[in-house]
């Protein structure tokens, strides 16, 4: 059994923004990777892929050979779970609408454990660009999730005019001068420029956050 650890992407973003969008686009192209696959709750968030086993266990397996896991309260102990299932060599990690990434990056970073069998690869944020004006400034979450992002999909693009996206792209990199900004429509990208991309970069969140590590 290879000893790498394998790499994990942290999937963020609003409700409504698109990042279940996104999850399933992943798990339906052609990209040579069979993934696993932490989420809170498999009802919540509607996977594609027919999940075939009874839902009400944690892990579950879905028919395009991927393995799914609900997680409620312990990240540690849903990653640890999924690792003995084995049988993926990606992990990919929904996090709710509300949910700032950063202590799920911490999780990565902090627990021994965790850090011999998966490499914490990147960050993606999922934002909905006629809404996430409108999200940054009534919550700090939104702007939390842009700043530790590596990369934002600025998704929804058909709904905002071309001279919006621009100053959109301003207000993003003003948060966070690092991230690479996709536009998407159906949260729809090149993975092949989004995924195993080592973009997870330590310095570049103590910038945006000096407590980060603690």
């Amino acid at each position: 059994m290879s000893t790498t650890p394998i790499p994990a992407t942290i999937l963020t973003g609003f409700l409504g923004a698109g990042k279940t969008t996104l999850l399933n686009f992943i798990l339906q192209q052609q990209h040579g990777y069979k993934f696993g696959i932490i989420v809170n709750e498999v009802g919540e968030i509607g996977i594609d892929g027919q999940l075939v086993e009874n839902q009400r266990e944690e892990i579950v397996q879905m028919n395009n050979g991927c393995v799914c896991c609900t997680v409620r309260k312990d990240l540690v102990k849903g990653v640890q779970k999924l690792l003995q299932r084995g049988g993926f060599d990606y992990l990919l990690v929904e996090t709710t609408g509300i949910a700032d990434p950063g202590p799920v990056a911490q999780t990565f970073l902090n627990i021994p454990q965790l850090q011999q069998l998966v490499r914490l690869d990147s960050i993606i944020t999922v934002v909905d660009a006629e809404q996430i004006h409108k999200q940054m400034a009534e919550t700090e979450t939104a702007r939390e999730q842009i700043a530790m992002a590596d990369f934002v999909l600025l998704n929804k693009t058909d709904l905002v005019t071309p001279e919006r996206l621009d100053e959109l792209e301003r207000e993003i990199r003003a948060l966070n001068p690092h991230t690479q900004i996709f536009r998407t429509n159906q949260s729809q990208v090149n993975l092949k420029e989004l995924l195993d991309m080592n973009a997870f970069d330590v310095d570049h969140k103590l910038g945006v956050d000096p407590e980060f590590l603690n």
